[in-house]
């Protein structure tokens, strides 16, 4: 069963996605919901939704700005809305999809689809996140990337660095390859930290096993083994060369 919310200022679309969740998509549950948006915050995290149904165009808050407030959700979300030209925003915002007013049927039971596919995805980065509680020495030498397709395994060691592109998240790997995954870095930052992974910058995340050079400056930057020449934000400058030093 997927617990769902639904955040929408007008009480009768509210009613209406209700119902038609109860008819077309028996498997999703809808365990609170809202018109007033200012509430919405304390549901998702009083309740840890599986999927979040927003509506846009809401007065006092912006659903797009509600979403960015959750930069590490482990939710699915879908857009309901009666303008369509906040697509390309929402599509930013890693929503599974986008549906406009009134709801086709169709339409829905397809975005809920969706939505169970990257619900199942979020469960496997939710247990590999898991892996902090384990003992120092780990035996996990991959991590699980979700595709659209479904998903992949890379060996950690073969990871040079992770790059934010928004949120998305590139993996640049040691054979050159690049991997994009619509997950944000800080989601990664989290899993990889034990692995003596360091976020060197808002936009970084660095393999230290892969550093070859460190150039001073106020933050300094660093040069990875794959060329690539990048900033240390000065913030992170002390506690970098601290890691680097036991590296």
């Amino acid at each position: 069963m997927i617990n769902a919310i639904i955040i929408d200022d007008e009480p009768k679309s509210v009613q209406l996605l209700k119902n038609m969740l109860r008819i077309c998509c028996p498997n999703v549950s809808v365990i609170a919901d809202t018109s007033i948006p200012e509430e919405a915050y304390r549901l998702v995290n009083n309740h840890h939704p599986d999927l979040l149904f927003l509506d846009i165009d809401m007065p006092g808050t912006n659903g797009l700005d509600l979403a960015a407030s959750f930069p590490d959700h482990m939710f699915a979300l879908i857009y309901v809305t009666a303008y369509d030209h906040y697509a390309m925003k929402a599509i930013r915002t890693n929503a599974v999809d986008y549906l406009l007013k009134p709801v086709n049927e169709k339409e829905l039971v397809i975005a809920v689809m969706k939505a169970e596919k990257r619900i199942e995805e979020n469960k496997i980065l939710n247990a590999q996140s898991s892996i902090k509680n384990l003992p120092a020495v780990s035996t996990i030498t991959k991590i699980a990337l979700p595709l659209s397709d479904g998903l992949t395994l890379v060996d950690i060691d073969k990871i040079i660095r992770c790059q934010s592109d928004g949120s998305y998240t590139v993996f640049h790997l040691s054979d050159g390859n690049t991997i994009m995954v619509s997950y944000n870095i800080g989601e990664y930052e989290k899993q990889l930290n034990q692995f003596r992974f360091f976020r060197i910058h808002h936009s970084h995340l660095i393999n230290l096993r892969n550093v070859v050079k460190y150039k001073k400056g106020r933050g300094g930057t660093v040069i990875m083994s794959d060329g690539a020449e990048l900033d240390v934000s000065a913030r992170k400058k002390d506690e970098f060369l601290e890691r680097l030093s036991g590296s």
